[in-house]
């Protein structure tokens, strides 16, 4: 039984380590810890009042449509699929989408678990190549404007937050950074 769930956390691949299969298997790993955190996240969120009870269901159903497209990814490793770099464009917009619907319900840009977006600007930089890897960026900058537009204060949160004029060029400047960063170090290093 051990062997097994081990076997489901850790996919076998078939390519070569730098290939595509491999970066999806890091993606696949790093998400089933993203969805473990998330999930373990809704009981303090609803106790110091980021997270409203009524929306936990749709932040449920985030969490539990992320967990089945990793599911999707995992049976395809298994089954010595190869993606292609939109694939993993495709992947890593998911997780973005669904990080960015779970931070809109629980306090969006002010929600201080925000930064995990960061981690995506990192993610973008190392495993997408060229155009595809600044579109990626492109697309993570408009998901922080969304949440400065478009986010649920929750009474965690109602005090004075942050004024969206300070808090959005704070934000893309450690983005820019992150991403400038990891781009730079995995050209270097490849």
């Amino acid at each position: 039984m051990r062997e097994t769930l081990r076997s489901f956390f850790e996919p076998p691949i078939s390519a070569a380590p730098i290939g595509s299969a491999a970066k999806l298997a890091w993606i696949v790993r790093l998400r089933w810890i993203a969805l473990t955190a998330q999930l373990a996240a809704i009981g303090p969120g609803i106790h110091f009042e980021l997270l409203e009870p009524r929306a936990v269901p749709l932040f449920v159903g985030v969490i539990g449509g992320l967990a089945l497209v990793n599911a999707g990814s995992w049976a395809a490793l298994r089954r010595g699929y190869e993606p292609k770099q939109r694939d993993l464009l495709l992947q890593l917009g998911l997780d973005v989408a669904g990080t960015a619907v779970l931070l809109a319900l629980s306090g969006g840009a002010w929600n201080p678990l925000v930064p995990i977006l960061f981690v995506h600007a990192g993610l973008g930089a190392l495993l997408l190549d060229g155009t595809l890897s600044v579109f990626f960026f492109a697309v993570l900058l408009i998901t922080l404007l969304f949440l400065q537009l478009f986010a649920q204060l929750p009474p965690g949160l109602a005090g004075a937050p942050v004024r969206p004029v300070i808090l959005f060029p704070a934000q893309l400047l450690i983005a820019v950074g992150f991403w400038f960063l990891t781009a730079w170090l995995s050209r270097t290093l490849g």
